[in-house]
């Protein structure tokens, strides 16, 4: 074997090593929390890919994690929280991003529509 192919076959490895060592996850808002979290069968909410993370970092905890959120309006109904369960390490890292370019919206408020007249210029609706 050359040392062309000598240095072709470890990066091979390091990169096949590195991969069986990380674990991604991804949200969207057309999702199912019943799913798999892949990129074609995405979770549908942050509290599910926290979930799958706690988990893979259970059975290997110097495993790396990302969790990519598609784009949309994930509209929460209570505080979403990380503890320290959800951290990783400088070699094995836990981030969560936005996948590629695109910007998920967070949201904790609750729209509210159906404004009617009540008294004078205030307004009224049913929340």
């Amino acid at each position: 074997m050359t040392r062309m192919q000598r240095i072709s076959v470890a990066m091979v490895v390091s990169v096949l090593a590195r991969s069986a060592s990380a674990s991604e996850f991804y949200v969207a808002t057309e999702g199912d929390d019943a799913n798999a979290g892949t990129l074609a069968s995405p979770f549908a909410t942050l509290v599910r890919a926290r979930s799958a993370v706690r988990e893979s970092r259970s059975r290997d905890p110097n495993a790396a994690s990302t969790v990519f959120v598609r784009k949309g309006v994930y509209r929460l109904a209570e505080t979403f929280r990380l503890s320290s369960a959800d951290s990783g390490t400088a070699d094995a890292p836990v981030v969560w991003q936005g996948y590629n370019d695109e910007r998920p919206q967070l949201t904790g408020g609750v729209e509210i529509s159906g404004f009617t007249p009540h008294q004078g210029p205030i307004l009224r609706a049913d929340a």
